[in-house]
């Protein structure tokens, strides 16, 4: 069960007049293990019963959930044509996003890989 179909079930019971410990119980008899926390079930109760409505997540500010946006694959595009010698470090510094999410976009919505030149052989004549 989806924590959105937790939280309907939470505010139905908060709404009829249960106590969290009251849902907790019920809410393990018929969903067992993948019943939400203890907490969770306090949390929403709570908020329920303040007059909350909305099952959602309220909005958070901060750092976007992906940073592989089609911006950012430009950018990477860019540093590695301007300079192919550049360290992944160096384009998650100059980007702004993690060394985790370069390599995601080098290889996976690039198609780009490391190659590296490996001069001919040349036979040693003693």
């Amino acid at each position: 069960m989806m924590k959105f179909e937790h939280r309907a079930v939470i505010k139905f019971l908060s709404k009829e007049g249960n106590t969290p410990t009251q849902i907790r119980e019920r809410m393990l008899k018929v969903f067992g293990d993948s019943s939400p926390s203890e907490f969770v079930i306090k949390f929403w109760s709570k908020q329920f019963k303040h007059g909350r409505e909305s099952l959602e997540d309220d909005p958070r500010s901060g750092r976007p959930i992906s940073a592989v946006t089609a911006d950012n694959v430009e950018k990477v595009k860019n540093l590695i044509l301007a300079d192919r010698r550049i360290k992944q470090w160096e384009i998650a510094r100059d980007v702004g996003i993690s060394k985790e999410r370069v390599h995601e976009i080098i290889h996976e919505h690039l198609g780009m890989s490391k190659i590296t030149y490996q001069p001919p052989l040349v036979p040693i004549i003693d």
